[in-house]
């Protein structure tokens, strides 16, 4: 394993995407939960890999509906918003996550909307956020041609990183 480096957050997060498009995860997942626990182990081990040798003080969060945590949700609209997983550094609100399974019979098109959605709203609060979809949906290959440019407005714009993993 190479030495870890200071590397800025817009490094960080790249690094941390590209992390999750190619981490070892299930072949197959049938609820969000295991999606999220896992996903959560995969964003542990990258941070602790990279801020551990450093001395650089982190905590994964994982905000569960059923029981709640000291993360901070992000206010918007009259209503609170918790990332699925968020990191801080140094106690303070660095990354967060929102992860989400796409089942085959889900309807695409309104389960990526409400996840970029979601984490639109986390940019408020967190200088970094990453959305990270499994899609066990079918997709049209003719129309993916816009994708890179999205996905390079999103992270430009907005400081979102879209990882799409299909199944």
């Amino acid at each position: 394993m190479p030495t870890p480096r200071y590397m800025g957050i817009s490094d960080f997060i790249e690094g941390l995407a590209g992390h999750l498009a190619d981490a070892s995860l299930r072949p197959s997942y049938r609820e969000p939960l295991s999606l999220r626990r896992d996903v959560a182990r995969q964003v542990h081990g990258f941070v602790e890999s990279q801020l551990g040798p450093l001395g650089v003080p982190f905590y994964v969060w994982q905000h569960s509906r059923s029981s709640p945590s000291d993360l901070e949700p992000v206010a918007a609209f009259g209503r609170d918003f918790w990332p699925d997983i968020a990191v801080e550094v140094a106690e303070i609100p660095t990354i967060a996550l929102a992860v989400k399974l796409i089942g085959p019979g889900d309807a695409g098109h309104h389960s990526l909307g409400s996840l970029l959605g979601r984490t639109l709203v986390y940019t408020r609060l967190y200088p970094a956020v990453l959305a990270f979809a499994w899609d066990k949906g079918p997709s049209d290959d003719h129309k993916h041609w816009w994708d890179p440019e999205l996905r390079a407005e999103l992270n430009d714009r907005y400081r979102i990183k879209l990882v799409i993993r299909r199944q």
